[in-house]
């Protein structure tokens, strides 16, 4: 039998104990996520685990944008992951373009050849652009989705919400005959 009893109240911490053997495992609870600390027999650890600590850092998965202007589309380039912690970055970085084009009655095509992954943060940032695009008679579309990236859309049906195309000669084919000409000659 299994059963969960309180360290001591100086630590914030939790001992697994079992009546079978005398074993414990000894968990931390100070991010609202239980790590193994240490691993023991009898009442000291036999393997002392890295304590995970609130003021541990995570590293964030940074997205990079390009952007490159083919007369009136502007075709942007976010490479790398799309989730909570890069979505901030990739809505501050498109905001402008999305200003320009909307002033300028052209279109963003967002080429996702090098993006593997987005979540539901990122997926709120297309959204809002969409609406804001929308709002201002200019159009948003996306292009060139990784198979897993083209699964997420399908899922959440963002495939109806945007334009998808599979690659950017597609999506200027489809948005300007100038941009189009002017993707042929770069």
């Amino acid at each position: 039998m299994l059963r969960w009893r309180p360290r001591p109240a100086s630590s914030r911490a939790w001992a697994l104990h079992s009546k079978l053997a005398p074993r414990f495992v000894v968990f931390s609870a100070t991010s609202r996520r239980f790590h193994p600390v240490a691993i023991g027999s009898g009442t000291s650890p036999i393997i002392t685990l890295r304590r995970s600590s609130t003021s541990e850092k995570r590293v964030a998965h940074n997205v990079k944008i390009s952007s490159r202007q083919f007369a009136d589309v502007v075709v942007a380039a976010p490479v790398g992951r799309v989730d909570h912690t890069s979505a901030g970055r990739l809505e501050e970085t498109l905001a402008p373009l999305w200003e320009r084009s909307a002033t300028d009655k052209g279109a963003v095509v967002l080429d996702f050849a090098g993006v593997d992954y987005i979540s539901s943060v990122g997926l709120r940032v297309l959204m809002i652009a969409a609406k804001q695009m929308r709002a201002n008679d200019a159009r948003i579309a996306i292009a060139a989705l990784q198979p897993i990236v083209a699964e997420i859309f399908a899922i959440s049906r963002f495939d109806r919400v945007l334009e998808v195309f599979p690659s950017v000669r597609g999506a200027l084919e489809q948005l300007s005959v100038p941009a189009l000409e002017a993707f042929d000659a770069a």
